[in-house]
């Protein structure tokens, strides 16, 4: 962490980062000659943060030679970073203005999305 100071205000910015790890793997399967099945998952070790796995899974599908159909389910994941958790700032006595605060319980942010396609 990186201590910056301003006229008459501190502000603690981060030149820092957060040691993690992640893996990634994807399986595609034929499943017909026109139907294909995808299956994946992302595991997620970021700093003091618990062990995360989040899926992905898919059916693409060719009815004709110019058509393709797709659905996709996946899910994501971010972990908060160090200037959320860790933030300090304080104006300037004489100048107004809002204070920043970070929140060290953050947790980390999951979302999970389905995309239908239609493709010629």
């Amino acid at each position: 962490m990186c201590l910056i100071k301003g006229p008459g205000s501190v502000l603690y910015g981060s030149n820092a980062f957060s040691a993690g790890e992640a893996l990634y793997a994807q399986v595609d399967h034929e499943l017909f000659e026109n139907v294909k099945l995808i299956g994946g998952l992302q595991a997620n070790k970021i700093g003091t943060l618990a062990f995360n796995v989040v899926p992905r899974a898919g059916v693409v599908w060719d009815p004709a030679s110019q058509w393709t159909v797709k659905t996709l389910y996946s899910e994501a994941f971010r972990a908060p970073s160090i200037n959320e958790t860790l933030i300090a700032y304080g104006p300037p006595p004489t100048v107004p203005g809002p204070s920043l605060t970070g929140n060290p319980n953050l947790s980390p942010e999951k979302v999970s999305t389905i995309d239908v396609g239609l493709s010629a």
